[in-house]
This record gives C-alpha cells, sequence and structure tokens, in this order.
C-alpha cells in the first residue's frame, strides 16, 4: 500500500510537470503536486502503522484468552483431583469409617475447594450418623448461607432442620452459623421459612435462658 501511494504521488508530480514547462503557473501547480504527494505517503504509512498496531492487540488479546482457559482448565483439574483425593480420607485404608474429626477435616476442605453442595449432601448422610462433628455441619451451612446460592442456601436450612437436636451439645453449648445471627441479606425466602420453623421448634424444646437469646432475637426480625 505505501509503495502504491508513492508511485502515485510520483506520477501526480510528473504529469503536472511535463505539460506546464513553459507555462508561468507550473511551479505553484508542481509545488502542491509535491506537497499533495507527501500527503498521500504520510497518510499511507499513518494507516499501515494502524493496521499493525491492531493486529499486534488483536493477537496479543487471542494469546491472553488462550492463556487464561489454559490456566482455568488447569485450576479445574486441580480442584478436582485435590477433591477426589480428599473423599479417600472419609474412610480408613481397611475401608472402615474414619474419626469423625478426619471426616469433618475432609468435608471442609471439600467446602474451601467450593465443591460445598457435595459437602453438604455428604453431611446429611453422615452427621445423623455421628461421623460429623456439629462444628463441622455447622460450618459448612455457614459457608452455604454465606455463599448467595439459593440451593445451597435451601440445603444448609434442611440440614439444619433435619438435625436441629444436635445444635445443643449435652454440654449445653449451642453450635450455630455466625451468618445467622441476624439474617443476611440476600437469604433464600424457602430457606428463611424453614430456619425460622426451627427456631420455633427448638424454643419450644429449649427454652431461652436469657433475654438475649439469639433465637428469640431471630424470630422477632422481620
Amino acid at each position: 500500500m505505501l509503495a502504491a501511494a508513492v508511485v502515485g504521488g510520483l506520477l501526480i508530480v510528473r504529469q503536472g510537470s511535463a505539460p506546464f514547462a513553459t507555462d508561468p503557473t507550473a511551479a505553484p501547480v508542481l509545488a502542491a503536486s509535491i506537497v499533495l504527494a507527501g500527503a498521500i505517503v504520510t497518510a499511507a504509512v499513518t494507516l499501515t502503522g494502524l493496521l499493525l498496531r491492531q493486529t499486534i492487540d488483536a493477537r496479543t488479546a487471542r494469546l491472553a484468552d488462550e492463556a487464561a482457559a489454559r490456566a482455568e482448565r488447569e485450576h479445574q483439574r486441580l480442584r478436582m483431583q485435590t477433591a477426589m483425593e480428599t473423599l479417600k480420607l472419609l474412610a480408613t485404608s481397611s475401608g472402615s469409617p474414619a474419626s469423625a474429626e478426619q471426616v469433618s477435616a475432609a468435608l471442609i476442605v471439600l467446602s474451601r475447594l467450593h465443591e460445598t453442595e457435595l459437602a453438604l449432601d455428604l453431611a446429611a448422610e453422615l452427621w445423623p450418623k455421628g461421623q460429623v462433628t456439629p462444628s463441622a455441619a455447622v460450618s459448612l451451612c455457614d459457608d452455604a448461607i454465606r455463599s448467595k446460592t439459593p440451593a445451597l442456601q435451601r440445603a444448609a436450612a434442611v440440614l439444619l432442620f433435619n438435625n436441629r437436636d444436635r445444635l445443643t451439645q449435652e454440654s449445653g453449648q449451642v453450635q450455630w452459623p455466625s451468618s445467622l445471627l441476624t439474617w443476611p441479606d440476600g437469604l433464600d425466602e424457602e430457606a428463611r421459612n424453614r430456619i425460622r420453623l426451627l427456631l420455633t421448634e427448638w424454643l419450644a424444646k429449649r427454652p431461652p435462658s436469657t433475654s438475649t437469646d439469639f433465637r428469640s432475637s431471630l424470630l422477632r426480625e422481620p
């Protein structure tokens, strides 16, 4: 393109100078032709530079997207591999159930790997059997409530409701998600209603010992 522009400019100069060799206006016309040729060359160089820069930018963006996609695939692969290795901790090498502490740790790791749904499903099966500690199960529910994902929030509410008798330990200590000390913004309505029912039944069975009991406070909140 640049070569064509230069040739075109020279043709203008040559064609413009011959007919006016003895014409008093030839010099101004020739000068104007030279200026025009220079402008054409400058425009061609600028356009070539712009096209080259756009090509480089597009290639750079494409390479960046490809690198990001590869990194994401590798991240997903490593996460899945870690999750599979974590699941092996649910049982001993002989195949017998692992201790509640070991199982609890495995479920917490799953949740931290963003496999909260799987962790909740396992807790729903293992908590009633005493194979998960109450604190770990409640921690999983806390992760689910904070996730802002309605399906996970509903699953957490069901898990808490079905194990409401396990929320108060023999020592009198209460296990409860810290995210539910007040009603969090964005809590799924179905999950909220189930938790309200849980609190109502829990209070009926274990009345509050103080006026600041969080269960009563939650039920008073709209």
